[in-house]
């Protein structure tokens, strides 16, 4: 069963039962999961804090060709994989949620948060042959912002799942399948913050 990422001194919200649904995508039949309920509320707001005072910069793109469209990320090191709290809670949960789907992983690709403001371009992509886990680590989230992930159908097909954010909420998915991120509204007043966990799959898998 998954364990709920708490505050040491709050105890498990028993109200909010841990929410699954689980996705079969394109003629591939490729998985993707929506997580919830699996941050406690009383952790939420410290770990928002937390990711929203990190030093990001424009270093990042989706794609090869849109390379000159940077987007605001934090890359984590290794070190950081194991001294940081919250972000050690977050890749423990996405682990231990694919070790209880039995699927095999074979370590971290990367990890990294990703800061959206209104008025930034994303762009449709894969990660490539890896399991992904997303996390929006908001504190809060009105639906009016907008921000939804989407995730598209084999080759150049319709969206087959646009996932709202929702604070706490995961999302992992085999990272073949396209996907593009989420950027808030002109009503947003926040930065949508979500952190990306990436596994690699054993070489015998690929």
């Amino acid at each position: 069963m998954l364990t709920k990422v708490l505050q040491p001194e709050a105890p498990p919200d028993t109200n909010q039962p841990i929410l699954v649904r689980e996705l079969t995508i394109g003629q591939g039949g490729r998985k993707a999961y929506i997580v919830d309920n699996v941050i406690d509320p009383a952790a939420l707001l410290p770990l928002h804090e937390f990711f929203k005072g990190l030093p990001y910069q424009f270093i990042d793109s989706d794609r090869s060709d849109t390379n000159l469209v940077r987007h605001l990320v934090h890359y984590f090191d290794e070190d950081d994989h194991e001294r940081q709290p919250g972000l050690v809670s977050l890749i423990q949960l996405a682990s231990e949620f694919l070790d209880q789907k039995g699927i095999p992983t074979n370590g971290l690709e990367r990890v990294y948060a990703n800061f959206n403001l209104f008025g930034d371009f994303q762009f449709t992509h894969d990660d490539g042959d890896v399991w992904t886990a997303l996390v929006f680590v908001n504190s809060r989230w009105n639906q009016d912002w907008g921000g939804e992930f989407l995730i598209y159908e084999d080759g150049e097909q319709p969206i087959a799942l646009a996932v709202p954010v929702r604070p706490g909420r995961m999302v992992i998915f085999d990272g073949r399948l396209e996907h593009r991120g989420g950027v808030p509204s002109k009503f947003c007043v926040e930065a949508r913050i979500s952190v990306a966990i990436k596994f690699n799959k054993p070489a015998r898998l690929r």
